[in-house]
């Protein structure tokens, strides 16, 4: 019966991996983070009224230290499926995509990317609910790039509930002042 040799390139590349595999089980550096948070918010509006407040320019609105530099559309005066944007705060300059956009049916959802700490999905859709009433339905999904950004990861676990309230109240807020401002 003849013999059946492997390969040395099989061999090392299994010697390799097995090397590998023994220096995950025996590091010492922390597990990077997943997390995954969903909250719903009340509107007091159509959701025609509501959905634009959930673009890249229109956060404005609502969220005084949003400030996004379009890269393209440059003006950013129709977001779309494929608009690219950054925002800049104390953790350093964040890259958004809009990855999908159905203004119809109330649909919006950025992939933002803070370069060596954290990959961040949100989804947004929006619906009516009642008369003048709209639901606002956001999650997000966040993954740590390094031990570096696993407090993002922490963070977001910790404040959803807090996240909820503030974007509720500042979307409403905003838009009693626009309906005040077109009283006049």
């Amino acid at each position: 019966m003849p013999s059946v040799r492997t390969p040395w390139i099989v061999s090392l590349l299994l010697l390799g991996l097995a090397a590998l595999i023994a220096s995950q089980l025996h590091s010492k550096e922390a597990p990077l983070l997943h997390a995954e948070r969903s909250f719903a918010v009340h509107l007091d509006a159509t959701p025609s009224q509501v959905f634009p407040l959930f673009g890249p320019i229109g956060e404005r609105e609502w969220a005084p230290d949003w400030d996004p530099k379009m890269i393209f559309p440059a003006d950013g005066s129709s977001p779309a499926k494929g608009s690219v944007f950054t925002t800049s705060d104390k953790d350093g300059e964040e890259i958004w995509l809009v990855t999908g956009y159905d203004a119809q049916n109330g649909f919006i959802s950025y992939l933002a990317v803070l370069p060596g700490r954290v990959v961040t999905e949100i989804e947004i859709r929006v619906q009516e609910q009642g008369e003048n009433k709209s639901i606002a339905e956001v999650t997000h999904r966040r993954t740590a790039l390094s031990a570096a950004g696993n407090h993002f990861v922490s963070a977001l676990s910790e404040n959803a509930a807090g996240h909820a309230a503030h974007w509720e109240h500042a979307i409403n807020d905003a838009l009693r002042k626009r309906r005040e401002n077109a009283g006049h």
